[in-house]
């Protein structure tokens, strides 16, 4: 069991621009945008434009290591059509995410939240 008092935790919060992300060369993304391993990839209205679905579906991959980060998606349900392209382009991406919904009784019914895993080869 490990003990807290001693288990070494780290907490970032980042501001992240996904569509200069995606404009990156893919070989300069990791100078550009130096990340360690992520955990938890918590996303709260990101969801808005059709415009933005794949440089933020990009982003989400690019910060996702398969079977270490788990992606949480909360999202207020403005713009149907959007919030349904982002989770076909997400599901897309790579045959190997597996994406849960949580319930509408956890959360009031203009938002919805899921909760996403990329399997490791």
């Amino acid at each position: 069991m490990n003990d807290p008092s001693t288990s070494a935790s780290r907490i970032i919060a980042q501001d992240l621009d996904w569509v200069t992300l995606q404009s990156t060369p893919p070989a300069l993304r990791a100078k550009a945008f130096p990340f360690e391993v992520v955990d938890l990839l918590l996303m709260v209205d990101c969801v808005y434009h059709p415009s933005l679905v794949s440089p933020l579906v990009d982003t989400v991959r690019y910060l996702t290591t398969p079977g270490k980060t788990t992606v949480v998606v909360v999202v207020e349900l403005r713009a149907e059509d959007v919030v349904r392209e982002f989770l076909e382009v997400w599901l897309q991406s790579d045959q190997r995410w597996q994406i849960w919904s949580v319930g509408e009784q956890r959360l009031s019914s203009a938002y919805a939240l899921w909760v996403g895993q990329l399997q490791a080869m």
